[in-house]
């Protein structure tokens, strides 16, 4: 019965946050209400390490699906493939600046920094969180401040751009369609692949290993079949809710407090990964001569739904906006774990 009540505090703050526009609702809102509740005193059981488990997985077949041979064969292209390594080791790069930065100037111990300075998805961070033992409410608020930070800022500075817009091109276009719908079907087989892989990763005991075992499996098996596969969007909700009741579990006064000592660092991480990530974006313009407002987009350290999201509104090419958010974060589910490692020991 806990479980159900606690079930109901999460989808609550799900709506609600939901209605009120508030990024990465699904997570915010049963994260900060179920931590108010138990601040306030609700007696709530922690949940079982196995829906940890389940929710990487889920996660994972999510980033996987986003992986297509179209995209795998646009790579073979020398400059798209030179932009690639680009923001691979730019990304790399930033990520092990924001986290000494962030060790150096707060009492934040490692994984906590290196999990909260890395550009990646505030649901993805969390999970990986629980993996590496980090602090995981500050991870997923540092994620929050960041994520907000950058989605607005890019937002108004290719507003300012908007005069030097180009228009999207017509081949892209159809590329894109055509995997939309693609992706309507179910293709159980890759999903398999992706569950198989990620049990097996977590059962070795591999960081994060559910979310990178169900990336791979699903993302490779796509890229041999040339098939999508597709799951409802409610599925992936469902999880993120309960990462949010998960991260919320963990809330503390501490916590809060915690938030006043890291006020500077709040400020100056997003505020570098803005202004590095455009300085990027020119020289990927210089590159490979795309217009400048869809490679600010391709270099944004945010989220790959909301730069989408910003690319349609913005008029710009969306597919390879989708393709390179889409690479950057595979290079931070599946490369900077295993720097993390090193790191960690």
């Amino acid at each position: 019965m806990i479980y159900l009540s606690m079930a109901c505090i999460g989808t609550l703050g799900w709506f609600i946050t939901k209605k009120l526009k508030a990024p990465a609702p699904s997570l915010l809102g049963p994260m900060l209400f179920i931590g108010i509740a138990k601040i306030a005193g609700f007696d709530m059981p922690q949940l079982p390490r196995l829906s940890i488990s389940l929710f990487q997985l889920v996660l994972g077949i999510f980033v996987g699906m986003r992986v297509t041979r179209s995209q795998f064969e646009l790579l073979k292209n020398k400059k798209s493939l030179y932009t690639f390594i680009i923001i691979l080791i730019w990304t790399i790069a930033s990520s092990i600046v924001s986290a000494h930065v962030l060790v150096r100037f707060t009492d934040l111990d490692l994984a906590t920094a290196l999990l909260a300075g890395t550009p990646g998805g505030m649901a993805e961070m969390s999970v990986a969180a629980f993996s590496y033992g980090a602090d995981v409410p500050t991870v997923a608020l540092l994620q929050l401040i960041r994520l907000s930070f950058i989605v607005s800022f890019v937002s108004f500075y290719l507003l300012s751009l908007k005069r030097r817009k180009a228009s999207t091109i017509a081949k892209v276009e159809e590329i894109a369609i055509k995997e939309v719908a693609v992706k309507k079907k179910i293709a159980p087989e890759i999903l398999a692949c992706g569950l198989l892989l990620g049990i097996f990763l977590i059962y070795i005991k591999f960081p994060a290993g559910g979310l990178v075992g169900a990336i791979i499996g699903v993302g490779a098996s796509s890229i041999i079949l040339d098939k999508s596969a597709y799951l409802p969007k409610h599925i992936q909700i469902s999880a993120q809710i309960g990462i949010g009741i998960s991260i919320g579990m963990g809330f503390t006064e501490e916590t809060f407090m915690q938030l006043t000592r890291l006020i500077g660092p709040m400020i100056v991480l997003p505020l570098f990964m803005v202004v590095s990530g455009i300085l990027l974006a020119y020289i990927v313009e210089a590159l490979t001569k795309w217009e400048i407002g869809t490679c600010i987009l391709c270099t944004a350290p945010a989220g790959l739904s909301q730069m989408v999201i910003l690319a349609e509104d913005m008029d710009t090419d969306i597919f390879l906006v989708s393709l390179f958010q889409t690479t950057r974060l595979l290079t931070i589910y599946l490369i900077l774990p295993q720097i993390f490692s090193l790191y960690l020991r």
